[in-house]
């Protein structure tokens, strides 16, 4: 059973393996991005970041619809985690059983780097 889905660029981190894992008693994490899973460096981080007595599934969001579906994930405690509002209306929109969404942070990292870039022009 999906208990939440939130919205966070940065995916799983210290506020998501401390507070929201113990708050909401999950076992599972799937993060569903298609763009991490091509970032090596990125994936042994966030591998890193899981929570102990967690599993995570750090998949495209096409395969995190597959495994969400299957009937197997009503008896696990989910945190699925996506990283902007577009992933988010797609899990919605193929995944049964999503009953809340919490939006954390987003649209700030992307904003920093725009600056950034705007200043080196």
């Amino acid at each position: 059973m999906i208990k939440l889905m939130r919205i966070d660029e940065r995916l799983i981190h210290g506020q998501v393996a401390v507070v929201w894992s113990k708050f909401l008693g999950i076992n599972r994490i799937v993060v569903a991005d298609d763009e991490v899973i091509k970032n090596e460096m990125q994936l042994m981080a966030l591998k890193m970041a899981v929570p102990s007595g967690v599993k995570a599934s750090i998949v495209s969001c096409d395969k995190a619809i597959t495994l969400l579906n299957d009937p197997r994930a009503e008896n696990l405690k989910i945190l699925l985690i996506v990283s902007n509002p577009e992933t988010a209306l797609k899990m919605m929109n193929n995944v049964q059983g999503i009953s809340s969404i919490n939006v954390g942070n987003y649209g700030r990292m992307s904003q920093l780097i725009g600056d950034k870039e705007k200043k080196n022009n």
